[in-house]
């Protein structure tokens, strides 16, 4: 499974799994609200 690392992440991102995607979104809206709380 380490050939999985070597690939370039156009590739990588064509398959990446819904729950990969889920947890990249929650990072993106926690990010978002850290923003607003240090702007505030």
């Amino acid at each position: 499974k380490r050939d999985k690392e070597k690939y370039p992440a156009g590739n990588q991102r064509q398959r990446i799994s819904p729950f990969k995607r889920q947890a990249q979104m929650h990072v993106q809206e926690v990010a978002l609200e850290n923003n607003d709380a240090s702007e505030g």
